[in-house]
């Protein structure tokens, strides 16, 4: 008969434990991955951060799982699976910046500074295999690490401090579960160093459950992510029109560089309206010329060149009406094109009923007056983010 001894249960009941946050951490990182290949038709680079998310949660769990093999069954005596260990955690940070390390992250990093600190962190990986985890130069060259995770660190503290909206809570929510999984080194240190006269069985389930309850959540915060907008999308925006060109009329119109609700007087409208009906004008003019050319319908402009503006172009595709949808920006950034989408989407969908029957309305006044209310949909867009 098998008999198990108290100390061979502990361990084994040790390692069972640790099996769950490393299976959270592993769907995390592929969830992480995921989100990332689902809004991947954004074009939006920044998303590139839920790359870094997946990746130093993956790599972070992967090493420590080797470590704490190593440590359980093998007494901290098999090099090579400390190495490999060490490998992954010192992998973890260099993942993390090798995504976010692009020009739309200059606003939040010093970018060559980071650059260098990551390829200099590599140092320590070289050294690990060649000089092995005792030498001290090896040892002093984890200082490099220590500084690529301060680069990690300040790198989300600014992004919740100018994100704003949906990602604003999303990525404190994120940080605040990395911290709540990173505390659990502590305890995972007092395991192997014994700082405190505790069993550190204790220190160890501690860490588990601080490891476990971060993870999810992450998971949390994961959930349905909305896409990395550039910083100063919102700076850019100074017009939107919505234009019924078969009838040649406008559905809806916002100025951003206004509120809403601000007073203007009779005059002002006036000119406004005269403003914006050449401007609709202009456009029809533009689609027409472009057709005739051509003589396709089917091939439509995506944007007009202003010099010190940009015009951005998105045509309707389910009312039997033409609308266009056009956005009037200071830059083209990748960021108002899928907003100018969404507002195409949310538009269509919002008043699917009544652009059906577009033409039988328009007969019995003003069709503008029907779609005020789109102010509600565009105002919950610029606040909280757009998905």
């Amino acid at each position: 008969m098998l008999v198990v001894s108290q100390g061979e249960a502990l361990v084994e009941l040790q390692f069972l434990g640790y099996m769950i946050p490393v299976i959270l951490g592993i769907e995390l990182g592929v969830y992480f991955f995921y989100q990332f290949w689902k809004n991947r038709d954004t074009k939006l680079r920044l998303n590139r951060i839920l790359l870094s998310y997946g990746s130093f949660t993956m790599l972070m769990v992967i090493g420590a799982l080797f470590q704490v093999t190593n440590r359980l069954f093998f007494g901290s005596a098999n090099d090579i699976l400390a190495k490999i260990g060490f490998f992954a955690i010192f992998l973890a940070p260099i993942g993390f910046m090798i995504f976010i390390i692009i020009k739309e992250s200059a606003r939040l990093i010093n970018l060559k500074l980071a650059r260098a600190i990551t390829l200099a962190s590599v140092t320590p990986i070289i050294l690990l295999f060649l000089l092995g985890m005792q030498n001290l130069l090896f040892r002093l060259s984890i200082i490099i690490t220590g500084l690529n995770a301060f680069f990690v660190i300040a790198y989300q503290l600014k992004l919740i401090r100018v994100s704003m909206g949906a990602i604003h809570h999303r990525v404190i929510q994120i940080f605040v579960g990395e911290l709540l999984a990173l505390s659990s080194l502590i305890f995972a240190a007092n395991v192997v160093f014994s700082f405190i006269p505790i069993p550190p069985e204790t220190f160890f389930f501690i860490g588990i459950g601080l490891l476990s309850s971060g993870f999810l959540i992450m998971f949390w915060a994961a959930n349905d992510f909305p896409p990395f907008y550039e910083f100063d999308w919102r700076a850019n925006l100074q017009k939107l029109f919505i234009i019924d060109q078969k009838n040649s009329q406008f559905l809806y119109a916002r100025d951003f560089s206004k509120k809403i609700d601000s007073a203007t007087s009779s005059e002002a409208k006036e000119r406004d309206k005269l403003r914006d009906d050449l401007f609709s004008g202009a456009i029809a003019g533009i689609e027409n010329m472009l057709s005739t050319i051509t003589d396709s319908s089917k091939q439509k402009l995506s944007e007009i060149n202003q010099g010190d503006a940009f015009i951005l172009l998105e045509y309707g595709g389910k009312a039997p009406n033409l609308i266009t949808f056009a956005l009037v920006v200071k830059k083209d950034l990748s960021s108002l094109r899928h907003f100018l989408q969404t507002v195409k989407n949310q538009f269509e969908s919002f008043f699917a009923g009544i652009l059906k029957n577009l033409d039988t309305l328009e007969l019995t006044g003003n069709t503008s007056r029907l779609f005020e209310t789109f102010d509600i949909v565009v105002n919950s867009m610029m606040t909280e983010g757009v998905r």
